[in-house]
């Protein structure tokens, strides 16, 4: 039950039930991760390793940066990613 617009909802007016099995769902996945990817050829564990050393390198490089106030700089080529990397490194030096 669900109170009018405007109408202060009150024990009255406002009444709800849980779906004990979506609920049991919910509670099951909090906290957990659902990796989706497109490659095909590692198991789930690999996949997680995987995730787990760009989740740290991703910190580590945010560390740094934070370190020498230097503002997120996103490449799409490859090369300049493995020359903002190199000049990043060299700064903390």
């Amino acid at each position: 039950m669900i109170p009018e617009e405007g109408q202060r909802p009150t024990p009255e007016n406002f009444h709800y039930k849980l779906e004990g099995d979506i609920y049991g769902e919910a509670l099951d996945r909090d906290g957990s991760y659902i990796l989706r990817s497109n490659v095909t050829q590692a198991e789930a564990p690999g996949l997680w390793s995987m995730y787990m050393q760009l989740v740290w390198i991703e910190s580590a490089f945010k560390s740094m940066k934070s370190d020498l106030a230097v503002r997120p700089i996103f490449h799409q080529v490859g090369r300049r990613v493995d020359a903002h990397i190199f000049v990043a490194f060299m700064a903390t030096a």
